[in-house]
Order: C-alpha cells, then sequence, then structure tokens
C-alpha cells in the first residue's frame, strides 16, 4: 500500500474517532413522547422506532420523555421512556426532536408544552414532524407556518418535517422521517 494511502486511510480513522468521542460524550437528544397515541403501533414501527434507529446509527445519544415515563408497548415492540415531562432539565440536553404520533388527534400535555418552552428559552434545537399544532401553545407561532412547509425545513434553531408517516399514508410522498434526523444531525455538528 503506497505511503499516502496508508496516511489518508489514518487520518480517516482518527477523524472518524474524534466523531464518535464527541458523540458519546455529548448531551443527548430529547424526544417527547405521547404514549396516548391512538396509533402507537404504527408509530413505534414507522416514525419513533425510525428516529430511535437513525440517531443510533449517526452516534448521537438521546433520551425519552413522557407524561408518565413509562416504557411505550404496542404489539411487540417496546421502549423504554427515561424521564417525565415534569421532571425534564432542559440543560441536560443538546435538543428537542418531536414524532407526530398521530399529532392533532388529543390534547397535547401542557407539560410537554412546558418543556418546548424552556428548550426555546434554552436556546436548545427543536425538530418535530408534522406537529405545528404544539408551536401555538408553546408561544412558538411565528414557525407555525414553518411546520406546514413541504419537506425538510431549517430555520434557525428549528427544524420541521411535515410528511411523517401518517401524513404519508394520505398524500402517497415518502415520509421524511430519516432526513429530519439527517437535518437534525446536521445541525448538532
Amino acid at each position: 500500500m503506497p505511503e499516502k494511502t496508508k496516511i489518508t486511510a489514518i487520518v480517516g480513522l482518527v477523524s472518524a474517532l474524534v466523531f464518535c468521542l464527541a458523540s458519546c460524550a455529548a448531551k443527548p437528544v430529547l424526544i417527547l413522547v405521547r404514549t396516548e397515541s391512538i396509533d402507537l403501533d404504527f408509530s413505534l414501527e414507522n416514525e419513533l422506532g425510525v428516529m430511535v434507529d437513525s440517531l443510533d446509527r449517526y452516534g448521537l445519544p438521546y433520551r425519552l420523555a413522557s407524561m408518565d415515563g413509562v416504557e411505550l408497548r404496542a404489539g411487540n415492540k417496546a421502549l423504554a421512556c427515561d424521564v417525565r415531562f415534569e421532571d425534564v432539565r432542559v440543560k441536560d440536553y443538546r435538543a428537542i426532536l418531536v414524532p407526530c404520533m398521530g399529532s392533532g388527534r388529543y390534547a397535547i400535555p401542557q407539560e410537554m408544552i412546558e418543556v418546548l418552552k424552556r428548550a426555546y428559552e434554552e436556546r436548545l434545537i427543536i425538530a418535530a414532524q408534522h406537529s405545528e399544532e404544539i408551536f401555538k401553545p408553546a408561544a412558538l407561532a411565528l414557525y407555525i407556518s414553518t411546520a406546514r412547509s413541504p419537506g425538510i425545513v431549517v430555520d434557525g434553531r428549528f427544524i420541521t418535517s411535515y410528511n411523517s408517516p401518517n401524513i404519508a399514508q394520505t398524500n402517497h410522498k415518502p415520509p421524511d422521517t430519516e432526513n429530519l434526523i439527517l437535518a437534525l444531525r446536521d445541525a448538532l455538528r
């Protein structure tokens, strides 16, 4: 193997190691989940599951928060929630991720709205998938038009994706879930 090729390979490995170490030492992303979703099985498989798998693949640590902090279980799928909304200290996280999980079909817990307000005040990145209805009660109404835009939109510290897996069933376009996580990963670099 030529010397230049060896050096290039070593530099690539060192860069990958540095990125991995930085990701491992970084604060986690907090995912706000709705345990009362009527489409919980669908959400765990097609949205939240994709988000978690993508975060794992990109080496981004995460924690899940819910109203009661209990395990999400639907069918043979299960994800452990690490913290209740009311116990979240946003300073412990580097970003907030909000899956759709059938948004708009039931009330948003006030405790979840409070987490978003605090995250905004602390200047965290907020990535949300088809969750425009959370922005108005969280006093983030100026981002509603961003959340309604097609595709992935990055607007300062807000990253939104309109086409959740639920919406994709209606409009027959591919869901943006993976691309939302890619945009979040890029914003966290």
